[in-house]
């Protein structure tokens, strides 16, 4: 397996050192980057499944998540009342006539192929300059977070930032090594979360970025919310997008799916 990863990483970087004329340097750079990112994920991943030291610690962890969902639901029955009443105000009818909580990967991996512009894991980790898609991403968001609040919505946005090359790395190669194409799996490279201390805005806020056609293309929608979408677990409302350039550079991130993340 491990030899399986390596062949790969050394043919990706090759191919996409020579579509994009890449010195020798530059090529060895980009593999010893990925060979460091590949320690670190199995070095963190190891350090997990070691912790879970048996079946019997792994059931106690799972008893536990049941309890502490079940707790939950008790203490903040209240508050999903007021969750369904805000979807149902703002959201219903946008769920209803679009297809976005029924979208499939697959649709959206197509999506990608034609916008053209990903065409190895390494587009989202150049080695020339680290930082430029999350640069380019972290202003396209604070725009849309200026329109968001000229709207009246209040909310902390906690952070425009790209995925670490690790867990990046890791979601790829391993999670999605049957699959030659493995990068088009990745739907959240570059993310952002905003914090809303009611569901009334948060609702509000899907419902105006929906209507932002000149910013985004939605791809797809998470309501973990929502029990018919998420019977437990984590919550949070996710909306995956393309991005329309509007400004100088942002055709940096078109064609690459995003996540912005709303939570209460």
């Amino acid at each position: 397996k491990e030899k399986e990863v390596n062949n790969k990483i050394n043919t990706m970087i090759d191919e996409f050192g020579k579509k994009h004329n890449l010195s020798d340097d530059e090529i060895e750079r980009n593999k010893e980057k990925l060979r460091e990112a590949k320690r670190t994920a199995l070095a963190t991943e190891r350090a997990l499944l070691e912790s879970i030291d048996g079946p019997m610690k792994l059931t106690e962890y799972l008893i536990n998540v049941i309890l502490v969902e079940n707790y939950f639901n008790f203490v903040y029955k209240d508050e999903k009342k007021l969750q369904e009443r805000a979807r149902r105000k703002y959201a219903e009818n946008i769920f209803q006539t679009t297809n976005y909580e029924s979208a499939k990967k697959s649709a959206m991996k197509q999506k990608v192929i034609k916008a053209g512009k990903v065409n190895s894991f390494l587009t989202y980790f150049p080695v020339k300059d680290d930082g430029e898609l999350e640069r380019t991403w972290g202003s396209k968001i604070a725009e849309v977070v200026k329109r968001l609040k000229k709207d009246g919505l209040s909310f902390k946005m906690t952070g425009a930032k790209q995925k670490g090359i690790e867990r990046g790395f890791y979601k790829c190669f391993y999670s999605y090594h049957d699959k030659p194409d493995g990068y088009l799996e990745l739907t959240d490279v570059l993310r952002c979360s905003f914090v809303f201390e009611d569901f009334g805005p948060l609702y509000n806020c899907f419902a105006k970025i929906s209507g932002m056609t000149d910013e985004f293309e939605i791809l797809r929608v998470k309501d973990r919310f929502h029990s018919d979408s998420e019977p437990c677990g984590y919550r949070d409302l996710m909306i995956n997008v393309l991005c329309k350039p509007q400004r100088d550079g942002e055709e940096m991130i078109e064609g690459i799916i995003c996540e912005i993340q709303l939570h209460h």
